[in-house]
């Protein structure tokens, strides 16, 4: 037999029939000892009859506790909340006790208002010691820290469903620039309302916009500014909804002067391609030597900040004094072998060399296959398409909508080839369209596009800059 009195949220434990008769014995006899005590003290004492009688009640007191073993019961919490950080309470139907909130978890007074009879912890794992029955939490908002989930006991079940991100995400852009590049912001946006549109919103330091995109939330958006000035800079990249700012980030960024570089162009004809490198060159700062055959054994040389036309013209001297060299195809086969020589000894050396193939260039290919262009694979494809999109594969935000001629060849790497080629710019099948390899200490490049000047004409001029930017960045 084991029986359970409860009285309250007390229980008495009555083991067996032996303690059920010493219980109901001293009940039954406290009466008749208190009545006998006062009957024999009264008429000497009524004050040590109250005190006999006293004693006589605790006594017996005692003896039913040893008995019966009292213990209080705890209610079983069949629900507590533990609110942290990013709770939303709108919308919350939260019981009248066992509500607790997780240290700086309410930022917002309206909901500090509204949590008048809530818990406030300075630790988590204090519900475990206000709550000894705890079965169940129910945790809203953001979640806890690891160190503060370990707090909460292993046999407690816990519920806890992560709200949805709200505000930027995987965000990516440069952190430092060269003066002259574009800075690249891309991300997504998540907002609660999957289908709402977002509109975005870049702010240069001075608070102007720069940039902006419409968006649904949840989609993701490339942004682009260009710096005006260097130094340590701070954008900002908001988020609004009609008249509603839904977010507004920092975007640092720290830009650097840029060292004006020594451009050398050897064409074979005047181009309108060059003379926009030209107008480049002059806005970067970049010192420009420009050499243009115009008939068999006669050259216009040009040149952009700089005062005086070098003498020595294409030489070791003017080849080691440059960061960087563009040539077309036709006028790098014109070259006499001793100069092809010198270009591959200056590659060497650290020299970047950019070249646009033609029919010149892939007719005369099996030439250059053991030297300058070894590692390439150029092979004639009359049937690819004459118009491509291209894709900087370097630049965050590396894509414009509007085609651009490309040259009727493909473009690989060769059986033959040591290391592997770096693919700068492709087309959207990942068609290679400018690829460049290391050669010693420097770079050599093929390039299927020769007209990039489409895009200044078709008045895309951050395309454009930032095709020659990037460019000038992997090669030089």
């Amino acid at each position: 037999m084991n029986t359970t009195l409860q009285m309250g949220n007390w229980l008495f434990e009555l083991g067996n029939v032996w303690i059920v008769a010493a219980a109901v014995l001293l009940i039954l006899t406290l009466p008749f000892v208190i009545l006998a005590g006062w009957r024999r003290l009264c008429r000497r004492s009524a004050g040590r009859a109250v005190m006999v009688a006293i004693l006589n009640v605790v006594a017996c007191t005692i003896l039913l506790l040893l008995l019966t073993k009292p213990v209080r019961e705890h209610q079983s919490t069949q629900r507590v909340v533990l609110i942290s950080e990013g709770a939303d309470l709108a919308n919350q139907t939260l019981p009248e006790q066992s509500v607790y909130i997780v240290p700086a978890a309410l930022s917002d007074e309206a909901n500090k208002q509204t949590m008048v009879n809530a818990n406030w912890l300075l630790d988590v794992g204090q519900v475990a010691i206000r709550e000894p029955a705890l079965t169940s939490v129910d945790v809203l908002g953001y979640g806890l820290g690891s160190e503060q989930w370990q707090t909460i006991p292993e046999d407690v079940s816990i519920k806890y469903t992560p709200p949805a991100l709200t505000g930027f995400a995987a965000m990516r852009w440069q952190r430092s620039l060269i003066m002259g590049d574009s800075l690249q912001i891309n991300g997504r946006f998540n907002y609660g309302i999957s289908e709402a549109i977002i509109e975005l919103r870049l702010l240069d330091p001075a608070g102007k916009q720069v940039d902006g995109r419409r968006i649904l939330s949840g989609a993701h958006f490339d942004l682009q500014a260009r710096p005006k000035s260097a130094g340590s800079l701070i954008y900002r990249l908001q988020a609004w909804q009609g008249d509603q700012q839904l977010a507004d980030e920092p975007v640092s960024v720290f830009v650097s002067e840029s060292v004006p570089q020594t451009i050398l162009v050897e064409q074979s004809a005047p181009s309108f391609e060059t003379r926009q490198l030209k107008n480049f060159a002059a806005e970067q700062g970049a010192i420009l030597l420009l050499n243009s055959r115009i008939s068999k054994g006669k050259f216009i040389n040009e040149t952009v900040n700089l005062d005086e036309i070098p003498d020595a013209g294409f030489s070791p001297a003017s080849l080691a004094e440059s960061d960087w060299m563009i040539i077309d195809g036709r006028a790098l086969v014109q070259l006499p072998d001793l100069r092809v020589e010198w270009l591959a000894d200056a590659v060497d050396d650290g020299l970047g060399v950019l070249i646009f193939a033609d029919e010149s260039l892939l007719n005369d290919f099996e030439r250059f296959t053991t030297g300058l262009l070894n590692g390439f694979l150029l092979n004639a494809n009359p049937e690819g398409e004459a118009e491509l999109v291209p894709l900087l594969n370097h630049v965050a935000a590396g894509k414009d909508e509007l085609l651009l001629p490309v040259a009727a060849m493909s473009l690989a790497k060769s059986e033959t080839a040591v290391g592997p080629l770096d693919i700068l710019v492709s087309s959207e099948a990942g068609m290679p369209l400018v690829a460049k390899r290391k050669q010693g200490l420097g770079n050599v490049a093929v390039s299927l596009i020769n007209q990039s000047y489409t895009w200044l004409t078709a008045g895309h001029r951050e395309a454009w800059s930032n095709y020659w930017s990037s460019l000038a960045s992997a090669i030089s």
